[in-house]
C-alpha cells in the first residue's frame, strides 16, 4: 500500500540520517560565568569559540565516513590518517571542551569520595596533586591541555600534557 511504502521510506530516510554535533548542556548559568575560572564575559567567548569549532567540524565532516560519527570514534579513526589532520584537529577540541565544561565547578568544589581516595593513593594528597597539576599547566606552551589520566596497565592515575588538538586519546 501507498502508506506503507510511505512509511518504510521515512523510515529508511530517519535511519540513514546522520547526526551532526552539538554544543553540550551545561550544568551551570552561562551568564553567571563560573567563578573564579571565567568572569561572564570570558565564559561567553570561550563558549562561542567552542561553538565556532563545532560548527566547523560539521561543515568539514559533511559528506565523509566521518559524518555521525560520535567524537570519541572520529578521533581514534581519523588519528591513523595524516590527510584528515584537520578533522582530528576540531573532533580532538570538540571533545577535550566537552569534557571541560563538564568538569569544571566553583571553587573550594571537592573531588568525589572515590576519585579523592586515587589521588591520594597515586600523589600522597590532594594538595600535592593540584601543585603538580598547576605546575604542568603553567608548563604548556601556547594553547593546550593537562589532563588527569589513569595508565590503564598499572591502573595508577598520572598527569599528562598535551598540545592544542591532541589529548590522552591520540
Amino acid at each position: 500500500s501507498t502508506s506503507a511504502m510511505q512509511t518504510s521510506r521515512t523510515l529508511r530516510t530517519l535511519l540513514s540520517a546522520r547526526s551532526i554535533h552539538t554544543f553540550p548542556a551545561l550544568p551551570y548559568d552561562i551568564k553567571a560565568g563560573v567563578a573564579p575560572i571565567f568572569s561572564p564575559a570570558a565564559f561567553e567567548k570561550h563558549i562561542n569559540f567552542h561553538r565556532a569549532q563545532i560548527d566547523s567540524l560539521n561543515k568539514l565532516v559533511k559528506g565523509t565516513p566521518y559524518e555521525g560519527l560520535p567524537l570519541i570514534k572520529t578521533i581514534r579513526e581519523a588519528n591513523t590518517s595524516e590527510e584528515d589532520h584537520d578533522i582530528l584537529q576540531l573532533a580532538t577540541e570538540c571533545y577535550n571542551h566537552n569534557l571541560f565544561w563538564r568538569c569544571i565547578c566553583p571553587k573550594g568544589t571537592a573531588p568525589p569520595y572515590v576519585l579523592e581516595g586515587r589521588i591520594v593513593k597515586d600523589f600522597g594528597s590532594v594538595s600535592a596533586f593540584k601543585e603538580e597539576f598547576m605546575a604542568n599547566a603553567l608548563a604548556v606552551v601556547g594553547s593546550g591541555w593537562v589532563w588527569l589520566a589513569e595508565d590503564h596497565r598499572t591502573r595508577t592515575l598520572m598527569i599528562l600534557s598535551s598540545g592544542s588538538g591532541r589529548n590522552p586519546i591520540t
